[in-house]
């Protein structure tokens, strides 16, 4: 019996330690397939940003006339135009106009890859198969081969002191304000196969090849070569002299060019995989569109992980439209529009860290908040104004009040009490226990018809007039002033209407 149950017993210890051992490596290996693929997870700050959005997918199922597009644009007359592999849309709110190779109307492409508006207003449509279209006043006019293009293959569309510049397989050309078409040949032996171009403030123009390779075509009329390991296949330029390039492997290079050489070539990572596009909103964000997700520079160049909304991926374009919502083309899954929801972070929509507000005011473009830990001034572009006055105050504000006079009053919790700010002339004066405030927690502020100050704190409500400190008393008293109006969460109506100081 010893022997059987010892025979019996190994083997199934074996078998579940087998088990084990299998189903954890498993695990692991989910584990690890998942570490090196999911790019989907947004990070905290993506995340709180894209909460103040409604996401909405569009495609042939909700209207939209195709499950792709490769291009993404809003004209300042409103419109949003759209150009993919089925033609070109326009967008009123409310129905889509579809042009395409059939169209009566001359367009004659149903295969768009890029969309520009120029300084004019003029629309600028790149083609597949139909070189260059201008839409201008109702009316299409095409520009290709038998006009002088080197192509009628039109990849990509940028705007320089001299005209507009677009991009080919054969090289770039130009197209001046009277319609001149002028090619551009860049001095070097690789083909001139150009995918992507754009022009930095300073109209010099870049170009990615096809082959990976990112060449400079200077406002002077030299070439110059960006020395780099990786493949780029996007470029774009945005604020402050910058250019974004695009790798193959999801990489990004931000880039400084002052007409002869890279002044800076700073390299992030990213999960993205192949760049296809860039785009610069009202926030100072740079977005980044590629084949597995997209997402974004904030105002400080940390990139952001937006994920992958349409779950498919292949991300070609983004626009911010005026009402600040985002339109993200794909080549499949359909578009992706972000819209700005009734309800927003604050915090989160101007990348900016405040923790809990207490208070808020706006007073001539400028944005004041009360927070647990200080003081916040953020300026009409909603960027923090540091002084002495914002250092001054790192405690807790729990109110803020704007008088008659322009003064701005910000009750603490510390003993700096309630403080008198003159933005005006940039100076500032605190009430404390020693000028005889009853408590230095202070909460709320009104100012009553004339004109002195009525402060609730912790203990009792003082009076402020003339900088001088006197309390509310709780009985007729001299002498006779215009009677408290109401103090919010402090007195109400009818103790208003009976207390004097």
């Amino acid at each position: 019996m010893k022997d059987s149950k010892t025979k019996f017993t190994v083997p199934r210890v074996v078998y579940y330690l087998a088990l084990l051992l299998t189903f954890s490596f498993i695990l692991s290996f989910i584990d690890a397939a998942y570490a090196e693929t999911a790019v989907d997870g947004r990070d905290e700050f993506a995340e709180g940003f894209l909460s103040n959005y409604v996401v909405s997918h569009l495609n042939s199922a909700t209207g939209f006339p195709s499950e792709e597009a490769n291009a993404v644009l809003q004209t300042s007359d409103g419109y949003m135009w759209f150009g993919g592999y089925n033609g070109l849309y326009r967008y009123d709110g409310s129905k889509y106009t579809i042009w395409d190779a059939a169209s009566q109307d001359g367009f004659g492409s149903s295969n768009i890859r890029a969309l520009y508006e120029d300084k004019s207003g003029v629309l600028w449509i790149g083609t597949n198969d139909n070189g260059l279209v201008a839409y201008q006043d109702g009316k299409f006019t095409v520009y290709n081969k038998s006009h002088g293009l080197p192509s009628n293959i039109i990849r990509s569309i940028t705007e320089g002191d001299n005209g507009l510049y677009c991009a080919t397989p054969e090289g770039i050309f130009i197209i001046d304000a009277e319609r001149n078409i002028t090619l551009i040949k860049l001095h070097t032996d690789i083909q001139n196969a150009v995918i992507s171009i754009c022009s930095d403030e300073n109209n010099n123009i870049f170009a990615a090849f096809n082959n990976g390779e990112l060449f400079v075509y200077t406002s002077d009329g030299q070439t110059v070569r960006f020395d780099s390991e990786s493949a780029i296949y996007a470029v774009g330029s945005v604020s402050g002299g910058r250019v974004i390039a695009g790798t193959r492997e999801g990489d990004i290079f931000i880039l400084h060019f002052d007409g002869r050489d890279f002044t800076r070539r700073d390299l992030i990572s990213t999960p993205l995989s192949v760049i296809d596009s860039f785009y610069e909103d009202s926030n100072g964000f740079i977005w980044i569109a590629g084949q597995a997700g997209i997402g974004f520079l904030d105002k400080e160049e940390v990139y952001r992980n937006a994920g992958n909304p349409n779950g498919v991926g292949y991300y070609s374009d983004i626009c911010e439209d005026y009402q600040n919502g985002y339109w993200i083309t794909a080549t499949n899954g359909g578009i992706i529009k972000l819209t700005v929801s009734a309800f927003t972070d604050f915090n989160a929509l101007n990348n900016f860290e405040s923790g809990a507000a207490n208070a808020i005011l706006m007073d001539n473009g400028n944005t004041y908040i009360g927070a647990n830990n200080g003081l916040y001034i953020l300026d009409s572009a909603k960027k923090p104004i540091l002084t002495d006055f914002t250092d001054t105050i790192n405690t807790r504000v729990r109110g803020i009040f704007k008088d008659s006079q322009g003064n701005i009053w910000i009750c603490t919790y510390s003993q700096d009490g309630v403080i008198r700010y003159n933005p005006a002339a940039n100076s500032y004066r605190s009430f404390t226990p020693d000028d005889g405030l009853v408590s230095d927690r202070t909460r709320v502020i009104q100012e009553l018809p004339s004109g002195v100050i009525a402060v609730g704190t912790a203990m009792d409500i003082i009076i402020i007039s003339k900088a001088k400190i006197f309390r509310w008393k709780r009985e007729s008293s001299p002498p006779p002033t215009p009677m408290m109006p109401c103090l919010p969460t402090v007195l109400t109506e009818r103790q208003c209407k009976k207390r004097i100081f």
